[in-house]
Formats: C-alpha cells, sequence, structure tokens
C-alpha cells in the first residue's frame, strides 16, 4: 500500500482489533466484482469499514444490500456512520499558513478530481459534477483563504493530485 495515511490507520485498526480479539479481512473494492469470493466474504463478516470513496455503482449497491454494519472513513455516505476531519477548514489554515510567506506565484496540486489518468487543468466549472467531496472540501477550503487574501480569479492554476500551495 502506498498510502501512508492508510497504511498507517489499518495498522492503528489491526493493532486495536487484535487487543480485542477481533478478526479483520482486508479486501480491494476490486474483489466484490468476483461472484463466488464475494459470497465466501460476505459469510465472514459482520460489518464492513469502508476507506475513501466508493463511488456509486454495483460495489456500493452490493454492500448497501448486504445490510450489515458499515462505517465509512474519509467519505460521507447518508444514514452510516462516518469517520472524518474538517478538510475545508484543515486546507483553510494550510492555505494561510502558506500566504504569510508572501508567495509570487501559486499553484494547488490537490487530490484526485476526476477519473482521468492524466494531471491536466481542472476548471473551476467542472467542479460541481465531480461528486468527491473530500477533495472539493479541501480545494474549497483553498479558495476560502484566497478570497479572504482577495487572491481568488487571479489566473490561479490548480491540478488534480496532491494539496500544496507551492511558494
Amino acid at each position: 500500500m502506498n498510502d501512508y495515511v492508510g497504511s498507517h490507520f489499518l495498522s492503528g485498526l489491526a493493532e486495536e482489533f487484535d487487543k480485542a480479539h477481533i478478526n479483520m479481512l482486508l479486501l480491494s473494492a476490486r474483489d466484490m466484482d468476483q461472484s463466488n469470493r464475494q459470497r465466501l466474504h460476505e459469510s465472514m463478516v459482520d460489518g464492513f469499514i469502508v476507506y475513501g470513496s466508493v463511488p456509486n455503482g454495483k460495489t456500493l449497491d452490493h454492500l448497501l444490500r448486504q445490510q450489515k454494519r458499515l462505517i465509512v472513513v474519509d467519505h460521507f455516505l447518508k444514514g452510516y456512520a462516518s469517520i472524518n476531519i474538517d478538510n475545508r477548514s484543515s486546507s483553510r489554515v494550510i492555505t494561510e499558513h502558506a500566504l504569510k510567506h508572501n508567495p509570487k506565484k501559486i499553484a494547488i496540486m490537490g487530490l484526485r478530481l476526476n477519473s482521468d489518468t492524466e494531471m491536466k487543468m481542472v476548471q473551476e466549472a467542472d467542479l460541481d459534477n465531480l461528486g468527491l467531496t473530500l477533495s472539493i472540501d479541501r480545494l474549497n477550503g483553498t479558495f476560502d483563504a484566497l478570497d479572504a487574501a482577495e487572491l481568488h480569479g487571479l489566473g490561479i492554476a490548480y491540478g488534480t493530485y496532491r494539496l500544496t500551495i507551492i511558494i
């Protein structure tokens, strides 16, 4: 796993589950599409912890049909427990800190905003149709700080990967 935060999150879960003598079965969402394996996994688990975004479609529909306990991490799913941080406020604080250094040029690099495999410019008009609330919340927090500093609308470039203010 190359996600540092995700790796530590899973490690912490494993430690706590071990203390409580609870077993953890780690599955990729890709496994949900293989019917025989899927039925075996469903019979073995009491619930699901979903880390990250689950796009609308077969996998999400399948999880919801299980009627098992479901906790969502770093995403929101109406009617289910979730573990999140306030991404918008946190991103605003980070951006305000970066702006204190009086940057001459600003570029915003954030988490993936679309399903494209290559990095490209995302237009502000496209943001309403993306549906990835975590990424959008972080981007909006950055825009909140830029608006407060009266810097929004100055031709700021933003891409689709890690949220960083380049100064």
